[in-house]
């Protein structure tokens, strides 16, 4: 069976309420705006309550190492920095690239700035402290960067160093696990605090052996040293509902929790508290059942593994994600 697209489900909620079908939700206002607003509300809360298989998502990505630079001289000008990266070089020439400023710190933000230009936002991102910057490579499956130089030592000094920090994917909603596919290792999930307090300069390196979330980033323990192959298993965040064709990303049988819930809380919306009620009691059940089902399709799959949690690191109950379901 199909899944019932934004439309129909909006059409079908309208039907419930006893108002006029529309024939586009898009632009569309009065009770029908209020109903796919409504029905996007009851997703998300339907989403929070367990690990819905449909949600189930792979993906992969390569290590890499940081550039780093040091701008000692602000006053040269016409000196080269070259990047090689996925085996290309690149070169960068002050004058033309970037401009020296008036200061170390302001010639090192205009470097940033033209190395991000060169190579584009979404392959490359900086930071810049005083004179000093890091290079980091976003893009997931690729080596990134492994050489780097300059025509004027004197002026600038830079290097390569270990990253730690890896960009989750952008629809990322909870860990299951990430996997060091190059080792055939796994790595452990443990908090923040844990890895802050193994490793608070984030200087050692090694094959990583444990993880955290900081933000909306990995952090690995230890650096990486080489690059790997890692292997992220995770629950992505449903997409919200937008145009007519839309279907939701959860299963298919909660199709109907989520209009039982989006009655309800219309029924409340108007001030029928009783209705609102009944409603709202219908749904719990039906989303007992739902959840049941979903246990059962999950242990088939076999897609959370018993995970040892060795002495990898001094062990710290993990911190999860806000609206992570306890």
């Amino acid at each position: 069976m199909a899944k019932t697209n934004f439309l129909n489900l909006t059409n079908r909620v309208l039907r419930y309420i006893n108002q006029s079908e529309v024939s586009t939700v898009v632009g569309s206002t009065g009770h029908s705006a209020i109903v796919k607003d409504k029905l996007n509300e009851a997703l998300n809360s339907v989403y929070t309550k367990t690990n819905w298989y449909s949600l189930y998502t792979e993906r992969r990505f390569q290590t890499s190492q940081n550039i780093t630079i040091v701008v000692l001289d602000y006053t040269s000008t016409g000196d080269t920095i070259t990047i090689t990266r996925n085996g290309t070089a690149t070169v960068l020439t002050e004058g033309v690239q970037w401009s020296n400023a008036t200061s170390n710190d302001v010639s090192a933000t205009a470097l940033a700035a033209g190395i991000v230009t060169t190579f584009g936002a979404t392959v490359v991102e900086t930071e810049v402290v005083n004179e000093n910057i890091i290079v980091r490579n976003r893009a997931e499956n690729d080596v990134g960067f492994t050489v780097v130089a300059t025509s004027d030592t004197a002026v600038y000094t830079v290097g390569l160093a270990n990253n730690s920090l890896y960009d989750m994917a952008s629809d990322f909603g909870r860990s299951i696990a990430l996997l060091d596919a190059t080792s055939d290792a796994s790595i452990v999930e443990v908090s923040p605090r844990a890895i802050s307090h193994a490793d608070p300069n984030s200087s050692e390196s090694g094959n990583p052996t444990a993880f955290a979330a900081f933000g909306n980033q990995y952090r690995l323990y230890p650096n990486p040293s080489s690059t790997l192959l890692m292997y992220d298993r995770y629950f992505k965040i449903p997409a919200t509902l937008t145009v007519d064709a839309d279907t939701i990303d959860l299963p298919l049988e909660t199709e109907s929790l989520i209009v039982k819930l989006t009655e309800s809380e219309l029924a409340f919306y108007n001030n029928n508290s009783i209705k609102g009620s009944t409603l709202l009691s219908h749904y719990k059940l039906m989303l007992e059942d739902a959840i049941e089902m979903n246990e059962y399709i999950l242990s088939k799959q076999n897609h959370i593994p018993a995970r040892s949690m060795g002495s990898v690191l001094p062990m710290i109950p993990a911190q999860f994600p806000t609206g992570y379901p306890r």
